[in-house]
């Protein structure tokens, strides 16, 4: 159970901070399924702005 998402993007100008978005998803699903997702891979496509620095959770 792997799922791929960025730091972010850019909508009209506005900034989507993706991971957070995919981290509710995650834990949508989680308690949907009842199966956990093991692995979030984070493509950084947002470069050099901390404002896109979100926090890993540790054994995933």
């Amino acid at each position: 159970k792997t799922v791929i998402t960025t730091n972010g993007t850019h909508r009209g100008g506005k900034p989507v901070f993706m991971k957070s978005v995919a981290d509710e998803a995650i834990a949508a699903a989680e308690k949907e399924m009842g199966e956990p997702v093991t692995t979030c891979i984070v493509v950084e496509r947002v470069i050099g702005n901390p404002d896109f620095d979100f926090p890993m959770q540790a054994g995933r």
